[in-house]
């Protein structure tokens, strides 16, 4: 990584440790000095939020209100429908496939399903969920997103340095043209193209699902509530740069047989398995006691039975694939 300048991504992984350490100390104290202790990062915090639930009236049209469709339009006008766009945006740009980002799209509406009996941010409606989510706000952030991909990806770069430049207006733009990546260049995950690639896929969206559900259990146990709290924000901020090289190692350690391909995870990629790790454990030990509501018993059989069909198929997958690869050393026997 050497655009805008290699410091810079040293500065983020100087971040990136020093985020790690403050979750290890995190993991060391009581869920109430833990709250009591961000009231230093922000004099708001220490008091109990209040988490709207977005599934009180699902109704589309009201005839008793003087705005007949207000569910909806309360909904719309919320400001986390711009984050869901901006955020999908933002995961366009750092895993550059549609494949893998609808699959992650449509498997953190099921986990909002899955945990809405513990965070009542997750109860929404099914337009809400499915139509204004899935289709709407998710869908917009991934094409535009994969629209700038594939600018960048077939943009003329221009590699003369400052000094080569010609004219104040050129060495201007010149330098704007330093923060924008020195090339760009669409991954090709294949999450279906093999059973072992289908692993390794699914192991990059499980993460990205767990950094995602740690973003709404972390504020709701220690009682950070944004839009008004800068810390949510600067969080994502910190993940969408660190996921920028992180992705990038596990891309190129996946193509290893390449001649670019890396021999060995790279340093970003197992900063980022570590703080995932520290964000769960953080997230597990304040939530003892604090979820008393168990599971609906249809969340936990459709997992379940989801979970085993998919293992029957992959295992039936890998035997045909191993199959189809021994076939042409017999015939050539």
């Amino acid at each position: 990584m050497i655009r805008p300048h290699p410091a810079v991504w040293r500065f983020v992984h100087g971040l990136m440790v020093l985020y790690l350490g403050f979750l290890v100390f995190l993991a060391f104290q009581t869920v109430y000095d833990a709250r009591q202790f961000m009231k230093h990062l922000s004099p708001d915090l220490g008091v109990e939020p209040n988490e709207r639930n977005y599934a009180e009236d699902c109704r589309i049209y009201m005839p008793e209100k003087d705005n007949k469709f207000h569910g909806i339009l309360s909904t719309i006008l919320d400001p986390f429908v711009l984050a869901h766009s901006l955020g999908w945006f933002g995961r366009a740009l750092i895993y550059r496939d549609y494949a893998m980002l609808w699959t992650m799209s449509i498997l953190f509406e099921l986990s909002e399903l899955t945990f809405k009996h513990m965070l009542p941010n997750f109860a929404e409606c099914w337009w809400d969920s499915w139509v204004l989510d899935v289709l709407l706000c998710n869908n917009l952030g991934i094409i535009l997103g994969m629209q700038a991909v594939k600018y960048f990806a077939t943009k003329k770069y221009n590699w003369r340095g400052m000094s080569a430049t010609p004219g104040v207006y050129d060495k201007a733009k010149r330098a704007l043209f330093q923060f924008t990546p020195a090339s760009f260049e669409r991954y090709m995950w294949g999450l279906t193209s093999s059973p072992r690639r289908f692993i390794y896929c699914a192991v990059l969206i499980l993460f990205d699902l767990a950094f995602a559900l740690n973003s709404f259990f972390l504020k709701y146990e220690l009682w950070i509530e944004p839009p008004s709290c800068y810390l949510n924000s600067a969080r994502l901020v910190l993940l969408f740069a660190m996921a920028v090289p992180s992705v990038r190692d596990y891309h190129e350690f996946l193509d290893r047989d390449d001649e670019a391909g890396l021999e060995k995870l790279g340093s970003f990629a197992w900063l980022s398995s570590g703080i995932l790790f520290a964000e769960t454990l953080v997230c597990y030990k304040f939530g003892r006691g604090l979820f008393p509501k168990p599971a609906p018993p249809i969340v936990f059989w459709a997992w379940t039975l989801s979970g085993i069909a998919l293992g029957i198929y992959w295992i039936v997958w890998y035997f045909q694939d191993k199959w189809a690869q021994a076939k042409p050393k017999v015939k050539s026997m």
